[in-house]
C-alpha cells in the first residue's frame, strides 16, 4: 500500500517537471527523491507486513498440528505487539481445546467401559449421548439416536417413563436423583435419572442397570429364609406340643402312649437334623467350602453297595429293585465316593418313596468311550410336566404334604445337582404324571495318560 502511494506521488512529480521548466539538476533530484521514497516504502512495508505474514503462517501451522512454536517479538511497535498478542491468544485457545478434548475422550472411554447404560437427552427428548451399554440394553442403533426421540424408544419398554413422567418425578423429588424400575421380556431394570444444566445443553441424565440376576438372588434368598423358617417351625411346634403333653399329663398317660409320643418326638428331631445337615452342605457347596476327596474308584461296585443298602426298604413295600447292568468288569471314574454314594442313595430313596407297593425300581449303567451314564427309573406316581423344570429348586416339592410325611427336606435334588456338577457331570429328569420317573446322570471317565483328545 505504501509503495503504491509513493509511486503515485513520484509519477505526479514527473508530470509537473515535464510540464514546467526542466533542467538536469531537477530531474536528478526528482529521481533521487522517487528512489528514496520507494526504498522507504519498501522498508516500511516489510516492517509492517512481516509480523503479519509470520502470524498468518503461525496460525496456519497451529491450526494444522497445534505446534508449540511461538512468534518472536522483534520490536515493541503496535503492529508487532498486536501480532504477538494474537499469537499468544491462539496458543491459549489450543491449550484449552486440547484440555477439553482430553477430558472428553477420558469421559467417553469411561462411559464406554461401564456396564450400566448411560443416556443423556435434552429438554425436547432428543438424544445427546448414549453409551454402548445403553444401546445394547434398549436395542438401539445409531439411526435411532440420530432420528428418534426418547419417548419413541422408551414406550416399547415402559409407558410410565416418558419424558413428561421423568420431569414430573424430578419436580417432586427431594434427592439428587430419582430411582425407579421396570420389567421387560422377563428382565428387571433399575433406572436412575436426574436433571442437568450446562452452557451447551440442559436435560436429563438416565442410568439403566440390568438387575435381573440380583433380583433373582434376592428372591431366592427371601424364599430360602422363609422356607427354612417354615421347615423348622413345623417340627419344633410338634415337639413342643408333645413335650408339654408329657409334662402336664404324664401321670394320666399309659406307657404305650408315652412311647408313641417319644417316637414322634424322635422322628421330628431326626427331621430337623436332616434339614440342618442338608442346609450345612448346601452352604458349603455355595461358598466352595465343601472338601472333595476324589480318587479313581469303581462305579459298578458303588452302585452294588447302594442297591444292597436299599434291599430291606423295598422288601418292606413289596417292591422290586433291579440292577440291570450285568457286566463284571470294573469301571473306574474320578469321584468322591461318599458324595456320589449320597447322590445314588437320594435317587433310590426318592424312587422308593414315590413308588407304590408292588412297584418296580431299576438302576442301570451304560458305558461310553469317554463317560458313564447312570439311569434310575421307576413306575411310581411321576411328576407333572409343568413341575419338571423346578424339581432342582431348593425346597420345591411336587406334593408338599406327602413329601413332609415321608421325611423329605426338599433339598435333596438341589444337593444332588450341585454334587454332579462338581464332578463335571450332568443330571436330567424325564417324567409324566402317573407314569413314573427316569433320572439320568452322565459322569466323565478319566483321560488316559498320554492320550490326546482331538475334537
Amino acid at each position: 500500500m505504501f509503495v503504491s502511494i509513493v509511486t503515485l506521488q513520484a509519477f505526479s512529480l514527473l508530470i509537473v517537471l515535464f510540464l514546467g521548466k526542466i533542467n538536469i539538476a531537477q530531474i536528478i533530484a526528482a529521481s533521487a527523491a522517487v528512489f528514496v521514497s520507494i526504498g522507504i516504502s519498501v522498508l516500511l512495508s516489510k516492517l509492517i507486513t512481516q509480523p503479519m505474514n509470520e502470524l498468518d503462517s503461525m496460525i496456519e501451522h497451529a491450526m494444522g498440528d497445534e505446534s508449540d512454536d511461538r512468534l518472536e517479538l522483534r520490536s515493541f511497535d503496535e503492529i508487532n505487539k498486536l501480532a504477538y498478542d494474537l499469537d499468544l491468544l491462539c496458543h491459549k485457545y489450543f491449550e484449552i481445546v486440547a484440555e477439553n478434548d482430553y477430558g472428553n475422550k477420558k469421559l467417553q472411554t469411561l462411559l464406554e467401559y461401564v456396564t450400566d447404560g448411560v443416556i443423556a437427552i435434552d429438554q425436547e427428548g432428543r438424544f445427546i449421548h448414549a453409551n454402548s451399554a445403553a444401546m445394547n440394553l434398549l436395542g438401539l442403533k445409531e439411526y435411532d439416536i440420530a432420528y428418534h426421540r426418547y419417548d419413541d424408544v422408551i414406550e416399547h419398554f415402559s409407558e410410565e417413563l416418558r419424558l413428561a413422567d421423568l420431569y414430573r418425578a424430578i419436580s417432586t423429588s427431594t434427592g439428587l436423583y430419582v430411582e425407579d424400575s421396570f420389567n421387560y421380556a422377563g428382565a428387571t431394570y433399575l433406572i436412575r435419572f436426574g436433571e442437568f444444566t450446562s452452557e451447551a445443553h440442559s436435560g436429563i441424565i438416565i442410568v439403566i442397570q440390568d438387575v435381573t440376576e440380583r433380583q433373582r438372588l434376592d428372591d431366592m434368598q427371601n424364599d430360602f429364609v422363609g422356607n427354612v423358617s417354615h421347615e423348622l417351625k413345623t417340627p419344633i411346634t410338634t415337639i413342643k406340643s408333645y413335650v408339654e403333653t408329657l409334662i402336664d399329663g404324664g401321670d394320666e398317660l399309659d406307657q404305650e402312649m408315652k412311647d408313641e409320643f417319644i417316637e414322634i418326638i424322635e422322628s421330628e428331631v431326626d427331621r430337623m437334623s436332616r434339614l440342618v445337615r442338608d442346609l450345612l452342605q448346601l452352604t458349603r457347596l455355595d461358598y466352595k467350602q465343601q472338601k472333595w476327596y476324589k480318587s479313581k474308584a469303581d462305579i459298578v461296585q458303588l452302585i452294588k453297595v447302594c442297591v444292597k443298602k436299599m434291599e430291606y426298604n423295598v422288601k418292606a413295600k413289596d417292591q422290586v429293585l433291579n440292577m440291570l447292568y450285568v457286566g463284571e468288569s470294573p469301571i473306574f471314574i474320578d469321584m468322591d465316593s461318599d458324595q456320589i454314594e449320597r447322590v445314588l442313595q437320594n435317587l433310590l430313596s426318592n424312587a422308593f418313596k414315590y413308588t407304590p407297593e408292588h412297584g418296580r425300581i431299576d438302576i442301570d449303567l451304560v458305558e461310553y468311550e469317554d463317560a458313564v451314564e447312570i439311569i434310575v427309573s421307576d413306575n411310581g406316581i411321576g411328576i407333572p410336566e409343568a413341575d419338571i423344570p423346578r424339581v432342582f429348586e431348593r425346597f420345591f416339592r411336587v406334593d408338599k404334604a406327602r413329601s413332609r410325611e415321608l421325611g423329605g427336606t426338599g433339598l435333596g435334588l438341589s444337593i444332588t445337582k450341585q454334587i454332579i456338577e462338581e464332578h463335571n457331570g450332568t443330571i436330567e429328569i424325564k417324567s409324566s404324571l402317573g407314569s413314573g420317573t427316569r433320572v439320568m446322570i452322565l459322569l466323565p471317565k478319566p483321560r488316559l495318560r498320554g492320550k490326546h483328545c482331538i475334537n
